[in-house]
């Protein structure tokens, strides 16, 4: 059964199937607090402890209330494994209790205290192995499969 003939095109699935790949583009660039406000601002700023781009604007929000976060500017930014606070060595660690990845010059300065520090090697494939990622991956693969029924119910309602 074709969707386009059976129902009316639903209004919010058009909206948001059409502006899936500008913000799926968008976001690479984005200012993430701005972005899941539905507001573009260019992001300037990389914060390695949080994970997220930020705006002028965010930006001094995020750096009143984290002081020692490492940030990098967005144009130099980089996904490679090393460490921003000790640019030579690689983050070869995360520290469970901190939530972060860390170098081995990290340790001993900030992770001394920290119970459980684990190799990335062995907490990637514990994530991989873990039941909440298979659980994340299903949803995501259902999703995906969803998203593309929609685009193309979408296509053929055009198309008629």
């Amino acid at each position: 059964m074709v969707l386009s003939t059976s129902f009316k095109m639903n209004i919010k699935i058009t909206t948001f199937t059409d502006n899936v790949p500008e913000k799926m583009t968008m976001s690479r660039n984005a200012c993430d607090p701005c972005f899941n406000k539905n507001v573009t601002s260019e992001a300037v700023q990389y914060c390695y402890e949080c994970q997220n781009n930020f705006c002028q604007r965010c930006m001094k929000t995020h750096s009143a209330s984290f002081l020692h976060h490492s940030l990098t500017d967005t144009g130099t930014l980089s996904f490679e494994n090393s460490c921003a606070k000790h640019e030579l060595n690689t983050l070869d660690f995360y520290c469970v209790e901190h939530d972060c990845l860390c170098c081995p010059s990290c340790i001993p300065e900030e992770h001394t205290s920290s119970e459980e520090l684990v190799s990335l090697k062995d907490a990637a494939k514990d994530i991989l192995q873990s039941s909440m990622f298979q659980d994340v991956s299903n949803a995501l693969s259902n999703i995906m499969a969803t998203l593309d029924k929609a685009i193309s119910s979408q296509d053929q309602y055009r198309m008629s």
